[in-house]
């Protein structure tokens, strides 16, 4: 995708991201209950996911979809969506000035489901680069190894077991 289309689609992501958030929060106000932000994180979800899908795509013939680009598309969509949560549930709750248990809960399992989604992509992206570049340098070689680099190493180093990963 061109730069020039990249910005302008992300400019208009945020847009509508926004405009939405901000509809929501008006809704819930003249409404007095909260039953409009369901509809603003549904839409933020759907808007962010399919947004990312198509700035992902780098051929602009036609469309790609590889696991890398499912798992970015994911992954900033959880992040998007958590951060819209929490704008709503720190600004724009209405009512008690006490959050609900609920909420309290929802907040707590989405943090701890956004850290393990970015720690997986970063996970996940580190390994499909190392993959890509042992496999590069196989190929700079013509294809031959050593027997020392593919040989696995007969102990497990010490501070694994040191550790607690491995027991002797």
């Amino acid at each position: 995708m061109k730069l020039r289309v990249a910005m302008r689609a992300g400019v208009l992501l945020a847009v509508v991201i926004t405009v939405l958030s901000a509809v929501g929060a008006c809704l819930a106000v003249y409404l007095n209950n909260n039953v409009p932000y369901i509809v603003v994180a549904v839409g933020t979800a759907a808007t962010c996911f399919f947004g990312l899908l198509i700035l992902s795509q780098s051929n602009d013939n036609e469309w790609e979809l590889t696991a890398e680009i499912m798992r970015t598309a994911i992954a900033g969509t959880i992040v998007v969506v958590y951060l819209v949560l929490v704008g709503i549930v720190a600004f724009f709750i209405v009512g008690a000035s006490v959050l609900p248990g609920i909420t309290q809960t929802m907040v707590t399992n989405f943090t701890t489901i956004v850290g393990i989604v970015i720690a997986f992509y970063f996970g996940a992206s580190a390994y499909v680069q190392a993959q890509r570049e042992k496999r590069d340098d196989k190929k700079g070689r013509g294809g031959e190894e050593s027997g020392e680099a593919s040989s696995p190493p007969s102990k497990p180093p010490k501070a694994w077991v040191g550790a607690g990963y491995l027991t002797r």
